[in-house]
């Protein structure tokens, strides 16, 4: 400690050259061995990081390739089992248009299962071999009760032989009806193969597709099973099959042999160690190539295809398989590294969703790295050399520097003390302060590049002081016409929510001219509307005394022809005339003579003008293109305004139309009714009884115009209640209450309740009315359809007159009914009469 103070001690006794070149040669020696060290270290570190790096990638870009190749393994299957499906979608059609037709179809005109099925020593029933399809019914089972059904399902002949053709890999189609029925091709002599007994019903395939497990109707893949036709192990895709009326008929099927799925498997090829295997979603074994039991060191007798692969027949493979196979049971994707067969192994993974089977391709890890081998022993021979190289450079470097130090030493620390003199002066705030370049060396730029940066400074903080003031003014501006837009756009809005509330078209028009002028200073506000028939655009409504004058006498101007409203009415757009005197399309108008600024804007509806604003200025240039912006906008306010008061006018007056006529037709329904029909009923303590005669003198007060429920007393003092029965504004009836007391008195909610009981009456009543008249109107027309249909059953003119005066007579319940020939007019003599009679 002692020795590094007196050195210390010693350093500052030194000039100031010979500290540079002892720091600096002091520092290039530590940060040369530092960068030397870091530069090994670095070198290693990133040999091994460019190792790994490339080691992933590579793996990387292995799992990739490979999950690509099951990919598309996976989708060719997929494919596969796709066009199957579509072949079944197809083949389930079919059959509910074979269902469609059973009523024509199933009476066996072609083929009838009465004759044509032979029953069989147990009981079942067969079809002659000759036939295109095996058809069996089970022991217990009579054509004779199923054969309209059987009949129909025979069409399958012409459907079946087909589906088989298109799908080489299908070994038989065939259809098993609800009732046990079963069309097999094709034709295996079914009936010989299957026990008398056999339901197929029952078999997974059929239940899989029934609606107790199936309730969306869709295509159905069995589990792998035996068949029972003798062709091995199956997969089975069955679709269930309704008919029209949504009724579960059976389901049809296709087999596809197991045989055909392992061969195709067993064609996939990954590189020199690659294979693939499939199992389903249960975890059965569907297909595996002779590798694939080789790596798990069991033969194809020790596991048979549709075989469930667990612990018990795979003793020797390792856990992380069965959490693959889980895996993969479950369609999921991936990618996974274990050990099979005493190597390291690759097994990627994709689902085949048309089937709910997953693929697995298995390929050698070490396959997969020759690349990666190869270029770690390149990667380890470039950094040796680079490290050699590395030491090389750096102790030149340190010689250099070292050279260097001694030599800069002596020119660097004359000037120096001049710059940091003046250096402190700027410091210190003094933009003035000038260095003095002496050289055109580093120190003599860094004096320049110091007084370029004094004086930019002086410049930056002049026109920032200029810029800031320029952009006060601007902000100033800016927020003064936003206020101002707002303020029009607030005005606009108040006027608008003003008018809107008008219904009247007329008030709204004068409300709409006072309210502009109010608001906008405008000394002559216009509203124009255009007459379609005459072509022009009418003044409706004005505020100004000359506008009065121009109302009076029917104001108009023709539309794209006259003034600026007749432009803004012709051509859609606003016109402004900031100087009428200069403006050649200005109307000069003596009842307005003061007017110096005038702007027309149109009044549109969905794109159709329908009138036009017109609003006048005692100014010059008075208007803006921004006013024409924002007063437009009150402008499509009042448009809408109009419209609406239109509408509202034109509505109106077509109800109340209605609501007259309907009522009037009711009141005249009713006075027919009551002509010839009981006048009422009474009900008392007595017992009730049809009313046929007018009510009693007393009660007459309560039936004309009755419009509310009324309260009076009776002779004898009781409480009286008639409520009208009304029915669209008319008075059919009246219910006429007497109380049982003449002390009691009627309260409101007891008259609610016979006023609710009169509504409901009245429009039962009515459609009582309304249904006796329709039944009437069809008898009368059923009987003029009867009689028309009789008279022309014969072509014999007096045969039709004999029959028509008979029928009139039945059905008119008269004794007489003649019909009497009329003299045919002179101009239509030479035209014949044909028979036919003119007048009855």
């Amino acid at each position: 400690m002692k020795r590094i103070s007196g050195f210390l001690r010693g350093l500052t006794r030194l000039s100031l050259r010979a500290k540079l070149i002892i720091a600096n040669t002091g520092l290039a020696t530590l940060v040369i061995v530092t960068i030397g060290f870091l530069a090994v270290r670095t070198a290693s570190q990133s040999s091994s990081y460019l190792s790994a790096q490339f080691t992933e990638s590579e793996r990387q870009r292995v799992e990739d390739r490979l999950g690509s190749s099951a990919e598309g393994y996976a989708r060719d299957l997929n494919e596969f089992f796709a066009s199957i499906e579509t072949s079944m979608t197809i083949l389930g059609s079919n059959m509910v248009g074979i269902f469609a037709q059973e009523e024509l179809i199933g009476e066996g005109q072609t083929w009838d299962a009465r004759a044509s099925l032979t029953m069989l020593p147990g009981g079942s029933w067969d079809n002659a071999n000759e036939e295109a399809g095996s058809i069996f019914l089970p022991a217990g089972a009579s054509p004779e009760a199923n054969y309209q059904e059987i009949n129909t399902l025979k069409q399958l002949d012409f459907i079946a032989p087909g589906l088989l053709a298109n799908n080489p890999d299908a070994i038989a189609v065939y259809f098993g009806s609800a009732r046990g029925e079963t069309f097999y091709y094709p034709n295996v002599d079914l009936a010989t193969l299957l026990p008398p007994d056999f339901n197929i019903t029952k078999r997974p395939w059929y239940e899989a597709a029934a609606p107790g497990k199936n309730e969306k109707r869709g295509i159905v893949w069995s589990l792998p099973y035996v068949d029972a036709a003798a062709n091995g192990l199956v997969v089975t895709s069955s679709v269930p099959v309704y008919d029209e009326f949504g009724q579960f008929r059976g389901a049809a099927a296709i087999d596809l042999q197991l045989t055909r799925i392992t061969d195709l498997v067993s064609d996939i090829r990954y590189g020199s160690s690659g294979y693939a295997f499939v199992i389903d979603g249960e975890g059965h074994l569907i297909a595996l190539s002779s590798k694939g039991y080789a790596d798990l060191g069991v033969t194809a007798d020790d596991i048979e295809t549709g075989a469930f692969l667990d612990t018990s027949l795979m003793t020797n493979a390792p856990l992380e398989l069965f959490r693959v196979l889980a895996k993969m049971a479950s369609f999921q994707s991936g990618i996974a590294t274990l050990e099979l067969g005493g190597t390291q192994k690759y097994i990627a993974y994709r689902p085949i969703p048309s089937i709910g089977y997953s693929l697995g391709l298995v390929v050698d890890v070490a396959e997969t790295q020759q690349n990666v081998i190869t270029a770690q022993k390149r990667i380890e021979a470039d950094t040796r050399g680079a490290l050699i190289g590395l030491t090389a450079i750096m102790g030149g470097i340190w010689l250099l520097f070292l050279f260097l130090s001694h030599r800069l030493g002596t020119a660097v620390i004359a000037p120096l003390t001049e710059l940091t003199r003046n250096a402190r002066r700027i410091a210190d705030g003094d933009l003035t302060a000038s260095l003095r370049a002496a050289s055109t060396d580093e120190v003599g730029m860094l004096a320049s590049t110091l007084n370029t940066m004094t004086s930019n400074l002086r410049a930056v903080i002049e026109a920032t002081e200029q810029r800031v003031t320029e952009r006060t003014s601007a902000l100033q501006r800016s927020t003064e016409e936003s206020t101002r837009r707002a303020q029009v756009l607030k005005t606009i809005s108040d006027v608008a929510r003003a008018i809107s509330a008008e219904t009247k078209l007329e008030s709204l028009l004068e409300r709409v001219t006072n309210l502009v002028s109010e608001t906008f200073g405008f000394y002559h506000v216009g509203v124009f509307l255009i007459d379609p028939a005459k072509g022009s655009a009418v003044l409706r409504a004005a505020n100004s005394p000359g506008g009065k004058k121009m109302l009076a006498r029917g104001h108009a101007l023709k539309v794209g022809q006259v003034g600026i409203v007749g432009y803004a009415t012709g051509e859609g757009r606003a016109r402004i005339a900031l100087d009428v005197g200069a403006d050649a399309v200005f109307f000069d108008n003596p009842d307005l003579p003061q007017t110096r600024s005038e702007m027309a804007l149109p009044l549109k509806v969905r794109e159709r003008v329908i009138g036009a604003l017109d609003v006048q200025s005692l100014e010059v240039n008075a208007f803006a293109q921004e006013d024409v912006d924002t007063i437009s906008i009150l402008a499509d306010q009042i448009a809408i305004a109009i419209e609406n008061a239109r509408l509202l006018g034109e509505t109106q007056q077509a109800l109340a139309e209605i609501q007259a006529v309907y009522g009037e037709s009711i009141s005249r329904a009713w006075e027919r009714k009551t002509a010839s029909a009981p006048l009422g009923y009474q009900y008392s303590a007595a017992g009730g009884r049809q009313v046929r005669e007018p009510l009693e003198p007393e009660h007459f007060r309560f039936t004309a115009d009755a419009r509310r429920a009324r309260l009076e007393r009776g002779a004898d003092g009781a409480a009286l209640l008639a409520v009208p029965l009304r029915l669209h504004n008319q008075v059919i009836g009246l219910i006429h209450i007497r109380a049982a007391d003449s002390a009691n008195e009627w309260k409101e909610d007891e008259i609610a309740i016979v006023e609710a009981t009169a509504e409901r009456l009245a429009l039962a009543l009515e459609n009582a009315r309304l249904f006796e008249e329709t039944s009437g109107r069809a008898a009368r027309e059923h009987a003029v359809a009867e009689i028309t249909s009789k008279i022309r059953q014969t072509n014999d003119p007096q045969a039709m007159i004999r029959t028509a005066v008979q029928e009139l007579q039945r059905v008119l319940g008269v004794t007489r009914v003649e019909i009497v020939p009329q003299t045919v007019p002179a101009p239509l003599q030479d035209e014949p009469a044909n028979g036919k009679v003119e007048q009855a």
